[in-house]
């Protein structure tokens, strides 16, 4: 595709997914990368949720292109609309190329499950959510989709044995496949985790969050979560917080270690078996896991304190 440095390009690679799977420290490397420009948002949501915009609003997202040889999209929640991949098609021509990151499916699902918990989305416990289109624990469909759609332009890539193992071979694979060399990948390749996307501030600061948005805060504490912010408008030691942070705390608990094997071994197992088929490789790595992280220490997010009644947005009368 060729374009000039005046006129905002398609992209010619699109990470479609899956959340929780390292997609952001792909983000944060290929973002370093002179000849790779990302648009001027981590994530832009144009083939799923904000298709109806145009695509004029899509370009203007990377008007400040300055004719660097490969233009990328790191969304991973388009893997979810099936309508996402015949738009890039469409749009952005044949010859893109797809970028899929999966993840142990356990972790991933727990890692997916906590960072919804924290926006209150859920209210339930883990294994109730396994079901449920934000989780969604079967990998299968989505790798054959990516399949059918990217065929060999596509690239998976494994995150347990290929990210997290080594961030050299991670980097190796995407650099071949997106026809570029990327060095110094040690010091870049790093999963802060869900819980630096959650910050607590002392009244009167102004930071940018790794999102990207300006916080001010106005009294007392100020709870900040994507894409919500809100400020506590009560002592954050009253008790309405503290039957909200008990409430929440309920739920974000770490897996019991004895639980982690048999739920691998009985939700997971066949979708490791599928997969090692779809993707020709062997996942033994997956079969088993530690007990998975806890995130039991991440503030709070603000929905969770206006919910209790202790907070409100900041352009709220």
């Amino acid at each position: 595709m060729t374009t000039s440095p005046d006129v905002p390009p398609m992209p010619s690679f699109v990470c479609v997914g899956v959340e929780k799977c390292g997609t952001t420290s792909l983000h944060r490397m290929l973002d370093q990368h002179p000849d790779v420009y990302l648009g001027r948002f981590k994530e832009h949501f144009f083939f799923n949720r904000e298709f109806d915009r145009g695509i004029d609003w899509y370009r203007d997202r990377y008007n400040t292109y300055d004719g660097q040889a490969l233009v990328g999209d790191i969304t991973p929640s388009y893997f979810r609309n099936p309508k996402s991949y015949d738009r890039i098609h469409d749009l952005c021509g044949a010859e893109t190329k797809g970028i899929l990151v999966l993840r142990q499916p356990l972790i991933r699902a727990w890692s997916h499950y906590n960072h919804q918990l924290l926006r209150a989305k859920f209210d339930v416990g883990f294994e109730q959510t396994f079901d449920h289109p934000l989780i969604d624990v079967d990998y299968t469909k989505v790798v054959r989709r990516f399949q059918n759609h990217f065929g060999d332009r596509g690239l998976t890539l494994v995150y347990e044995d290929d990210l997290a193992a080594d961030p050299l071979i991670a980097a190796a694979a995407v650099g071949e496949h997106l026809g570029i060399t990327i060095d110094g990948v040690e010091s870049r390749w790093s999963n802060r985790g869900m819980a630096s996307h959650y910050m607590v501030l002392e009244s009167g600061q102004i930071i940018d969050t790794d999102q990207g948005a300006m916080v001010a805060t106005a009294r007392a504490l100020v709870f900040a979560s994507r894409p919500e912010l809100s400020e506590v408008t009560i002592d954050p030691d009253a008790s309405l917080v503290a039957e909200a942070i008990a409430r929440q705390k309920q739920w974000t608990t770490s897996l019991a270690a004895d639980a982690v094997q048999p739920m691998t071994a009985s939700v997971f197992g066949t979708v490791v078996d599928d997969l090692e088929v779809l993707l020709n490789r062997s996942l033994e790595s997956w079969r088993s896991t530690g007990v998975p992280p806890t995130y039991e220490l991440a503030p709070l997010p603000g929905a969770v304190l206006e919910r209790a009644g202790a907070a409100r947005p900041h352009d709220a009368s």
